[in-house]
């Protein structure tokens, strides 16, 4: 904002297409920016949004070594305005993010936002509207997912609603969010789930109950939650937020970057400045570089500016990049040859620079080494051989992948690159696994439905046994001591009849406890697959890391003919004179 700032109020060019700059922009109205700009930034409360760490989502999504973490932002503390500011600008960044990245079946990261009432509602289009319909709509296609919470369906947009391939609904109160979630789930389904079914569902849920709808099931499954116990406090404070961070704010913290400046003479070992520029053969390019800032005196020191193209060519990877290299050296007394290796990056782009110096200034003096040169071409050609022999462009290959880095991209990049192609392949192999076992899992699952039939079959037929026994024996007893007395054989008969019944309710009993052991036996054999597949699917998981693959770097070299559009020049910057300058 400073520079922004500085340039506005003498910016670094002197025409805008054909129109000069004070025809197109007059001086009076950029101060007049300048100075609503420079209020903003003398606003106490903007002074908390140019601290902490930076809004970039690959570093909150990924820590230096590469691993994935989590990243929290809390704006209970802010204004209705500030927290639309912020959530805005924050999915329009993941927006950016995610359009950098590669499709991938897999999932690689997620968004959860709870409490989404205002920043997605039906009817008004605030700031957050748009990007996050654009992420319900497009986020899964490159392996982002995205996690909304609310109490009341209705503060979701239809359009977005109908864009949510997974939805856990709990019991809802009023008639009205029960027909948002139906009309958005069967919306979704394309006809196959009929209303009626869903809102007969919806209204005979109880607490602690949950309907899940998901795009990858034929219809919606009703379940239960345990009682759980939290320790939740409710929403934190900004005082609990700096007891959490307390130990951690050290790592976040980003200096402001200071105004541009002109920079500090070196004291002492060089001659004293003179008003006069030194005499130097036409040959030799200058230009000139004066920060945007007011200054007394203006002082100009020499530097050996080169800038040059190097370019990395290679067919057979379907690699041609071109780097734009741009060097200085300062000429001071101790400068007799350019040492390259030694330079310092040019901070100056050629748009920023003079072609004639400015008036009232003075120049220290050129070295001897320097002056005896009639042009630069030794110095460029020193910087072409250095350029050829130092220059390579460094990639990373992980041969066990296949895989190779692009030209810019860090070595953590590429590591989040392999992690991701690891991901699929586990992901791949364990649905191929699934498949392998899923034949073994339902016959065994069929073998247990059918042995759990059986006995209740059992103790169905036991229980009829059981009361058959007990008449026939009553009956026997009761004819015993009120039949006729000629009666003796009849009661014998019913008696026998009692004593087969009582080895058949026996014999029942005993297939009860043998069709509960066959139960056993295949629950037995249920839990030693279920351990199988577990220790299969973790030597998957084991198989699939970044542990098992070997990245190392390898080189591209440009040919001598890949040097090229080598410019060099004499750069004068202004310095702040010491005192007894």
């Amino acid at each position: 904002m400073e520079g922004l700032i500085g340039n506005v109020v003498s910016p670094p060019f002197q025409k805008v297409g054909v129109f000069g700059l004070d025809t197109f922009y007059p001086q009076p109205e950029r101060m007049e920016l300048a100075m609503q700009l420079n209020a903003v930034i003398a606003s106490p409360s903007f002074s908390a949004w140019t601290q902490g760490q930076p809004l970039d989502i690959h570093k909150m999504l990924y820590g230096e070594n590469g691993r994935p973490q989590t990243a929290i932002c809390s704006i209970a503390h802010l204004s209705e305005s500030e927290r639309m500011f912020f959530v805005t600008m924050l999915l329009n960044r993941l927006v950016d993010w995610m359009r950098k990245q590669e499709g991938i079946s897999s999932l690689r990261a997620l968004l959860y936002m709870d409490e989404i009432f205002g920043f997605f509602p039906p009817t008004a289009n605030p700031p957050s509207k748009k990007p996050m319909l654009l992420l319900l709509k497009q986020a899964r296609a490159y392996g982002l997912g995205v996690v909304l919470a609310t109490q009341n369906p209705v503060d979701l947009d239809y359009k977005g609603l109908s864009n949510i391939g997974t939805w856990f609904v709990g019991r809802l109160q009023t008639t009205q969010d029960q027909n948002r979630v139906i009309d958005g789930i069967a919306g979704s389904s394309d006809g196959g789930l009929q209303k009626s079914d869903f809102r007969k569902l919806l209204a005979d849920m109880a607490g602690r109950q949950f309907l899940l709808r998901s795009a990858h099931l034929d219809e919606p499954l009703l379940f239960e939650t345990r009682w759980v116990m939290s320790y939740l406090k409710g929403p934190i404070s900004k005082t609990d937020i700096k007891k959490l961070m307390a130990n951690r704010d050290a790592g976040f913290k980003t200096p402001v970057t200071p105004p541009s400046i002109p920079r500090q003479a070196a004291p002492g070992g060089r001659a004293a400045p003179a008003e006069r520029p030194p005499l130097i053969a036409d040959t030799m390019r200058q230009r000139f570089y004066l920060p945007p800032v007011p200054a007394d005196t203006c002082l100009l020191e020499p530097w050996l500016a080169a800038s040059g193209s190097v370019r990395f060519f290679n067919a057979k990877r379907n690699i041609d990049d071109v780097r734009q290299v741009s060097l200085r050296i300062c000429l001071d007394d101790a400068f007799t040859e350019p040492r390259w290796p030694d330079a310092e990056k040019n901070p100056y782009g050629e748009d920023e620079l003079l072609t004639s110096p400015p008036a009232g200034a003075r120049y220290y003096p050129l070295c001897r080494s320097f002056l005896k040169n009639r042009d630069l071409r030794p110095y460029a050609k020193t910087f072409s051989e250095y350029l050829y022999q130092n220059w390579k462009l460094e990639l990373y290959r992980a041969a066990s992948l296949k895989m190779e880095s692009r030209p810019g991209e860090s070595k953590e990049d590429f590591g989040l690159r392999l992690a991701d192609r690891l991901r699929e392949r586990r992901d791949q192999a364990l649905e191929k696994m699934q498949e392998k076992y899923r034949g073994k899992t339902e016959r065994l699952e069929k073998k247990i439905d059918k042995a759990l039939l059986k006995v209740e079959k059992e103790k169905l037929d036991v229980s009829t046994k059981t009361t058959d026994t007990v008449l026939s024996f009553g009956a026997t007893v009761l004819g015993a001591l009120f039949g006729r007395k000629g009666g003796g054989m009849s009661t014998i008969t019913r008696a026998s009849r009692g004593v087969r019944s009582a080895g058949r309710l026996s014999r029942e009993k005993g297939d009860v406890k043998r069709a509960q052991a066959a139960v056993q036996k295949l629950q037995a054999e249920m839990d030693r697959l279920v351990q199988e597949i577990e220790a299969k699917t973790a030597a998957l998981s084991d198989k699939f890391t970044m542990d098992t693959v070997l990245v190392e770097p390898f080189f591209i070299k440009p040919r001598r003919s890949d040097i090229f559009n080598l410019d060099l020049c004499l750069l004068w910057e202004m310095v702040v004179p010491d005192e007894k300058d």
